[in-house]
C-alpha cells in the first residue's frame, strides 16, 4: 500500500521550492490528512468492537465504584422526587450517558491518534528500521 505522503517527501519538496513557509504548510495538510483518516479508521474500529464479542472493555475498579455510587444516588433522587419530576431526571440521565458516551469516543480516537504518532515516531523513523527513506 503506497501511503499519501511522508515527512521526508515534504521536506524534499520544500527544498525543491526553497521556501521554508511553503514546507511547515504543505506539512500541516499531510498531518490533517492523516488524522482525518486515523478519526474514520479509529471511529469504524471502535464500533466494530462495540457492535461483536471483540474485546469488551475492561473497566477499572475506580469506574464500577463511581458507577455504583451513581446507580445508588439517582435510585435516591427517584425515590425523594415528585411524580412530575421524575421525567427529568430521566432525560438528566439519559444526556449524561450520551456525553459519557461520546467522550469515550473522543478518547478513543486520541489515543489511536496518539498511538499511531507514538509508533511512527519510534518505529517508522528509526534509524535502524527507517522504510521511508
Amino acid at each position: 500500500m503506497k501511503l499519501m505522503g511522508t515527512p521526508t517527501k515534504i521536506a524534499a519538496i520544500g527544498e525543491k521550492i526553497g521556501d521554508i513557509n511553503k514546507t511547515t504548510v504543505c506539512g500541516k495538510y499531510y498531518d490533517a490528512g492523516m488524522v482525518t483518516m486515523l478519526k474514520l479508521i479509529a471511529t469504524k474500529t471502535l464500533h466494530e468492537r462495540l457492535d461483536s464479542d471483540y474485546e469488551k472493555i475492561e473497566w477499572s475498579q475506580k469506574t464500577c465504584k463511581a458507577n455504583d455510587r451513581m446507580n445508588h444516588l439517582y435510585a435516591l433522587l427517584s425515590e425523594k422526587l415528585p411524580t412530575d419530576l421524575k421525567p427529568l431526571l430521566q432525560d438528566f440521565d439519559e444526556i449524561c450517558s450520551t456525553k459519557s458516551a461520546y467522550e469515550s469516543e473522543d478518547a478513543f480516537i486520541s489515543g489511536f491518534i496518539a498511538g499511531f504518532r507514538y509508533l511512527m515516531g519510534e518505529v517508522a523513523y528509526s534509524d535502524e528500521l527507517n522504510f521511508y527513506k
